[in-house]
């Protein structure tokens, strides 16, 4: 018998919910139409239904959403102004709560929180809008027609009723409406249209600045600081500042970092935006290109506000000789040839298991070399004077000043066991073997890492549970199918370089699902080094070759890729990797000049294309998870096919990191075998039983036994 595999039964921490009741189902169907929206919106503009749009909402929100729906015992039978009344229906004696048909004696409402009236006051809910636009004065009706589409179809989008939504444009910017399906051309303009009208509307009601449209309203000075920038891309990032400026009669050289911080937090509640945070940045470097080249101007230098109080101090506050062995350091980690990291031949037994075997990538010894920082800035914080680090084995000379560094930074927010306060022990590890420490001090270290170092339980919940989305169904076809998709849609392309985007994303989510790479190894994929080619005859084979010294833990990566995978590389390879790539660049996705894509910018655009088509929100690693899914689901207890897949060194590894996905084939199994189990038992038990009739319990030898009497 096959095996059906259900997603409750994937991971322990998933449980089903109980079913609702047939009484419950009927009272989420019945509803009216006319409470959700206002009586001029047309049948056409319908949402979902609203029993499944308020689970999204506080319990605020839930309340105001289903208060003109639900119906108390008293007026339950009472007619809709649109409906026919409906027989009154007698009340179960059995349930008594139901059979109380008098109304309690009038109790003093509780008041709500502050905060949430205040809530309320300030931001009104997508209903009113509506509301609002029915009578809003200067609106012709096309722009009636637009705003009232763009709230309906964002409350679309949000999954929930116009009542159950803030005009809030700072919560706005959270969620889906801020992105744009860069990659899904026909939603791009629409999801535009929409944020438009609801700033626009934000702006009727009072809750924003009226826009203006191009450089209406600016200072003669703005104006003139706008044309000296060249691109049309850099005045755009400009226009929002130069216009908030412009409104309280700040001239460009009057604009400190108070003004911009003031100006971040006027732009959270006065537009829509996907990330606040890298808008701002945007300016800023903006506003250091302004700086560097028209000095006359006086422009003054403008920092971002931090979110929180730094950790890590700059390199000036160290003492020179501190930061001369930092370099040391660095440089040792990485040399040409390992022997200069130390002497094997005179290297004492006692010192060799704390000697490096192979040199750290670049990456690496930059995050060591940014941890060992915070290792002595949390020295300084609790109390330790900066000019008593002259050298790096004053981190963790005395030992006690390892304890110090922990306690620290658990003060500030870090977990009893996080991974990121293990990571500075393992950086002061490699300092005590740049330092050839002695071996009481790696045994402290030692022992102290594995106090601080989280518990290796497979995939963390986070994972899980987007884990759990990608293999729905649904979303697992659409993620299977999406190379295809991106291909299709870029024949349809009219835009030759959109069209050579969406293929270089076909193509690396194609070696995600196929091949399973890190990311780190991914960017850093080169034409001639990764790809071999073979001839056989008719038929021609590809395969991808990465090297053991470039793999995170030395396996190295060697796959024949599939006739489809292969296909689809030489159509990038050979049509539209020259579009986007500039000559005499080597990487199979290049970047800038002639270096690689980078990763950040490479798994922007892969979680970009599984949110606009899957709808759903992922991370390239998390293909790693979803590969090691799929196979144990076609192949159950194939941990050594998993091993080879991922490229893991230990069999104990994948098993560790992967044994929850086998409870749903494991409760199959066992679901299998209770079902044949009762198929014989079924059989025997009758014949047992047949002539008899039940017993009655009687004392005997066991006290209590039960004794079937013949009939």
């Amino acid at each position: 018998m096959n095996a059906i595999y259900s997603l409750p039964t994937l991971f322990p921490t998933f449980r089903k919910f109980p079913q609702p009741s047939m009484e419950a189902k009927m009272e989420q169907i019945s509803f009216n139409f006319e409470a959700f929206f206002p009586a001029s919106i047309t049948a056409d503009s319908q949402l979902t239904e609203p029993g499944h749009a308020t689970d999204a909402t506080s319990p605020n929100q839930q309340a105001e959403a289903s208060a003109p729906v639900l119906q108390t015992p008293q007026n339950s039978n009472a007619a809709s102004p649109r409906e026919p009344a409906k027989p009154a229906i007698a009340p179960k004696v059995r349930r008594p709560r139901e059979t109380i048909v008098l109304a309690p004696p009038p109790q003093p409402e509780t008041p709500a929180p502050a905060a949430a009236n205040s809530e309320a006051r300030k931001f009104p809910s997508f209903a009113d809008a509506l509301s609002f636009l029915e009578t809003a004065p200067d609106l012709t009706p096309t722009k009636r027609r637009d705003y009232r589409s763009a709230l309906i179809s964002a409350a679309k989008l949000l999954g929930q009723p116009p009542q159950g939504i803030r005009l809030d444009l700072q919560a706005l910017s959270d969620t889906i409406l801020a992105l744009t399906p860069k990659l899904r051309g026909h939603q791009v303009k629409r999801r535009q249209n929409i944020r438009s009208g609801i700033n626009k509307v934000a702006a009727l009601m009072g809750l924003a600045h009226p826009h203006q449209p191009g450089a209406d309203g600016l200072m003669p000075a703005w104006l003139d600081l706008k044309r000296r920038l060249d691109a049309e891309y850099d005045r755009h990032h400009l226009t929002r500042l130069a216009r908030y400026c412009s409104d309280r009669n700040i001239e460009p050289e009057a604009v400190t970092s108070a003004v911009f911080t003031a100006f971040g937090r006027d732009l959270a509640a006065s537009a829509i935006i996907s990330d606040r945070t890298a808008y701002l940045r945007k300016v800023t470097n903006q506003w250091a290109r302004l700086i560097d080249r028209y000095r006359e101007l006086g422009l003054q230098a403008l920092v971002l506000p931090d979110k929180k109080a730094r950790l890590t101090f700059p390199a000036t506050k160290f003492m020179e000789s501190f930061r001369q062995e930092l370099d040391k350091f660095k440089a040792a980690m990485t040399p040409e040839n390992l022997g200069a990291l130390h002497d094997d031949l005179d290297l004492p037994a006692e010192q060799r298991p704390f000697r490096p075997s192979r040199p750290l990538k670049p990456s690496t010894v930059a995050l060591r070399v940014y941890q060992l920082r915070c290792a002595a800035s949390a020295l300084i914080h609790a109390g330790h004077d900066a000019k008593e680090l002259t050298n790096l084995a004053g981190l963790f000379t005395p030992a006690s000043r390892v304890k110090t560094v922990v306690r620290i930074l658990r003060e500030r927010g870090a977990e009893p066991r996080s991974s990121f306060v293990a990571g500075i022990i393992e950086a002061l590890r490699h300092a005590a073997r740049f330092c050839q420490a002695d071996a009481y001090v790696h045994a402290e270290l030692a022992r102290i890492k594995g106090i601080v170092e989280p518990a290796n339980n497979g995939v963390v919940s986070k994972n899980r549970e987007r884990l759990r989305a990608m293999i729905e169904p649904n979303t697992r076809a659409i993620i299977m199918m999406l190379p295809q998709f991106l291909l299709e849609g870029a024949k349809k392309c009219t835009d030759p370089l959109d069209a050579a985007r969406r293929v270089r994303v076909a193509v690396m989510i194609e070696l995600l699902t196929v091949v399973a790479p890190r990311l780190g190894n991914l960017n850093l994929l080169h034409l001639e080094r990764s790809l071999r080619r073979a001839t056989n005859g008719k038929s021609r084979a590809m395969y991808l070759i990465v090297d053991e010294t470039e793999v995170k833990n030395g396996v190295p990566i060697e796959r024949l890729l599939p006739a489809a995978t292969a296909e689809l590389i030489e159509i990038w390879l050979e049509k539209f990797r020259p579009l986007l790539a500039k000559p005499g660049n080597p990487w199979i996705f290049p970047g800038k000049k002639e270096k690689p894509m980078t990763k950040d910018l490479l798994g922007s655009w892969i979680t970009r294309a599984v949110r606009d088509y899957a709808k759903v929100e992922v991370h390239p690693h998390l293909f790693r998870h979803f590969c090691a899914w799929l196979h144990l689901h076609y192949h159950p207890g194939d941990y050594e096919g998993v091993r080879r897949l991922l490229g893991h060194k230990r069999l104990e590894t994948s098993i560790k990191s992967y044994i929850a996905f086998e409870q749903d084939v494991a409760a199959a199994r066992h679901d299998d075998a209770v079902l044949k189990e009762r198929q014989v038992a079924k059989r025997v038990a009758r014949q047992m039983l047949e002539g008899f009739r039940p017993g009655k319990v009687t004392r005997g030898p066991k006290k209590g036994a039960f004794h079937a009497e013949k009939s």
